[in-house]
């Protein structure tokens, strides 16, 4: 390979156990070190498909063209559950390499991915002496990073997918705010316990926001809240806050909670 890779790696695994090290150590030992890491996060909630379907469609774009991101939040792994590897849109030669259980989502939704293969040819990937049924994030996807990075085509790992065949939750779609009231719900809650909807919020914001029958202001930045409120996060979310509190907390709000953008009438 004659220029480092860039992968990112996000999961829901945590950094207690050695699961990211044994992936990390994987794309090491394939690209010979040469390749830098970044990891999105690996505190998705145990098996949280829609929350880490919004993390990735939020952090991909930010990343230079030619990266290649590793998600893994896999709950049915083992089963018959088809493994892919999608090209992104717009974005370089970058890809995504996930389980097809809805992770992938709000890319398919956004019209995001350009293509999908099923990784299915397990005999390409170097790394794999014996495969594992419980960790595919190490013995199939890692590896693929590894071969896609290497050149490989990714014709040769398997058979080109139909993307509306992809699985899809029906949760995971972004709904936009252009003026006229719209409704959408909470899909996840950060570690500063913001609950932050599906909706997004363009030029024109909404002139109040209504969550479990409270009506909130919209302010525009944090410190301008005065108990709770809504604001427009820093990827176009519309998000319920508190001043210096966990506002899921202090609201009961939880996840799937509906939510209504208002407009000024």
């Amino acid at each position: 390979m004659l220029s480092p890779k860039l992968f990112t790696l996000l999961t829901d695994f945590g950094t207690t156990d050695s699961y990211v090290a044994q992936m990390k150590a994987v794309l090491l030992r394939g690209t010979e070190l040469r390749c830098q890491i970044v990891d999105i996060t690996h505190d998705i909630r145990p098996h949280d498909i829609q929350e880490a379907a919004f993390v990735l469609f939020e952090s991909y774009s930010q990343f230079p063209a030619g990266t290649i991101h590793v998600a893994v939040v896999d709950p049915g792994v083992g089963s018959d559950r088809r493994r892919i590897l999608a090209r992104l849109k717009h974005h370089g030669d970058s890809f995504v390499i996930a389980p097809d259980n809805g992770l992938l989502s709000v890319l398919l939704s956004e019209e995001q991915i350009e293509c999908a293969w099923e990784i299915s040819s397990l005999e390409l990937l170097a790394e794999r002496k014996k495969h594992s049924s419980t960790f595919d994030g190490r013995d199939v996807f890692a590896p693929t990073a590894v071969f896609v990075a290497g050149g490989g085509d990714p014709k040769d790992l398997g058979s080109q997918l139909e993307l509306r065949d992809l699985v899809a939750l029906p949760k995971c779609r972004i709904v936009r705010f252009s003026g006229e009231a719209v409704g959408g719900s909470v899909v996840r809650i950060d570690r500063f316990g913001n609950a932050i909807s599906n909706i997004v919020v363009g030029e024109t914001p909404p002139a109040k926001v209504n969550i479990g029958g409270l009506e909130l202001p919209l302010v525009s930045s944090y410190a301008e809240i005065d108990g709770a409120a809504a604001l427009v996060g820093s990827s176009s979310f519309l998000e319920i806050s508190c001043n210096k509190a966990k506002a899921d907390e202090k609201l009961s709000i939880s996840l799937g909670e509906q939510v209504e953008a208002l407009s000024e009438c």
